[in-house]
């Protein structure tokens, strides 16, 4: 710093007039409420379930396997033996 003449309050003065108006984080952009009229995209969509157990319980496929599902692997059985036959 000494070579090119920057001392401490040049540097705290280019940063602090450098962020004028880039202040907002994506946090803090996301929690501010949305213009009127502009729709949000859904974050999920449904899908039919693929499976489904002997008390009813069903499954579309995707995602985590479900506990009565795991349950009925490691006895044994396969997906194939719990699929919705359509």
């Amino acid at each position: 710093m000494q070579a090119f003449g920057i001392s401490v309050k040049d540097l705290q003065s280019a940063m602090s007039s450098g962020r004028k108006g880039k202040g907002k984080t994506k946090v803090a952009a996301a929690a501010q409420p949305k213009a009127a009229g502009v729709k949000r995209k859904k974050s999920g969509v449904a899908v039919a379930p693929k499976y489904q157990g002997p008390n009813g319980e069903s499954w579309s496929g995707r995602g985590l396997t479900p506990r009565w599902m795991s349950s009925l692997l490691a006895e044994g059985k396969t997906k194939e033996d719990f699929a919705i036959k359509s």
